[in-house]
């Protein structure tokens, strides 16, 4: 048996893997995020009979669970108070905190009270939710993947000198959304849109590009 502590954030979770001798088998962290997901159940996928613990951190452990769940892997969801009451036990004299010192701890209380929790089984307006949200990320990658094509047709050397999703470059490319648009433009009818020195240089940056 392998029990598998998760300590999530709102943009990465920690985790770490202990055996029945409590010894660390693995830890790390990965993205909260569709590949981080995907390279976290690979790696699970190599112990025998992992039982998986998360804390519950407002909505950001939902995605990730239903992955689970949607893997047949068992889960438990937990509220965070029941977590720190067992490190105030376990560990009262070391109260520094660390993300994986956390997944540890919560490895550990996976170890001792797994026999006492339920398996976590999401409703079916969970399901629903977590299956948007994977449905719409996959839509933004793919739409991202498509402006990145064009970027590249119009503006070669752009996405090589610039964050092309940043707000600036975004704003100006919807309301001139060609090189010729560009290298026709006036500064001053389109300053409005630039209210940061950086969109400033995005612009002349692309009106560059545009010759």
């Amino acid at each position: 048996m392998h029990y598998i502590g998760i300590d999530m954030s709102k943009n990465s979770f920690n985790f770490c893997v202990i055996d029945e001798t409590e010894k660390i088998i693995k830890q790390g962290s990965f993205p909260v995020s569709k590949d981080g997901f995907a390279n976290f159940l690979k790696l699970i996928s190599s112990f025998d009979n992992p039982l998986v613990l998360v804390e519950s951190s407002s909505r950001y452990h939902l995605p990730l669970v239903y992955s689970l769940v949607s893997n047949n892997f068992p889960v438990y969801v937990v509220n965070p108070k029941a977590v720190h009451k067992f490190i105030n036990f376990k560990s009262p004299n070391n109260p520094s905190k660390s993300d994986s010192k956390d997944a540890f701890f919560i490895a550990l209380f996976t170890k001792y009270e797994s026999n006492n929790l339920k398996p976590y089984s999401p409703s079916d307006s969970l399901k629903l939710i977590a299956r948007k949200i994977d449905s719409i990320s996959k839509d933004i990658a793919k739409t991202k993947t498509q402006i990145n094509q064009h970027i590249d047709v119009l503006f070669p050397e752009l996405s090589k000198r610039v964050n092309i999703f940043s707000k600036a470059i975004l704003n100006l490319l919807l309301y001139y959304p060609s090189a010729f648009d560009i290298s026709n433009a006036n500064v001053n009818e389109i300053n409005k849109f630039l209210y940061t020195p950086i969109g400033r240089r995005s612009l002349y940056l692309l009106m560059s590009l545009s010759f």
